[in-house]
């Protein structure tokens, strides 16, 4: 037969005429580089893909480190949420006990009046208010 088949290159056919010549190069007829040029450009593109795949894993790396930061985060915002929520609650809860007295009631002291006073100033001042 005029062509002959050699496996080569992770198992890819190379059929040409002339397979297996002497020549130092390669086949006769083919465009490969010299051994040595051949194997410095094969370094240098392993290299390559040596350096791309380290980038690759610094930037999975620090994705991960991203969502771990963003998970934590998130858990802050409920355990702070779920802390003013309890707050909010027991400060609707003094509004309604002083509600219910009217702010002021005749039957208590005046230290007691002075508290329910202070209360309200407290809950209703706009200089505490976040915005």
């Amino acid at each position: 037969m005029f062509f002959k088949s050699r496996r080569f290159d992770g198992g890819r056919a190379d059929v040409s005429p002339l397979a297996g010549s002497n020549d130092h190069y390669g086949q006769v007829g083919s465009f490969r580089r010299p051994p040595s040029l051949e194997s410095s450009a094969a370094l240098r593109e392993q290299e390559v893909v040596g350096q791309t795949i380290a980038e690759l894993q610094l930037l999975l790396d620090l994705d991960e480190q991203c969502q771990q930061a963003a998970r934590e985060l998130k858990l802050q915002q409920l355990v702070l949420m779920r802390e003013r929520n309890a707050y909010l609650k027991k400060l609707r809860e003094i509004e309604g006990l002083c509600e219910a007295r009217a702010w002021t009631d005749e039957q208590r002291n005046e230290r007691e009046l002075e508290l329910l006073s202070l209360l309200k100033e407290i809950l209703y001042s706009e200089e505490a208010a976040p915005f």
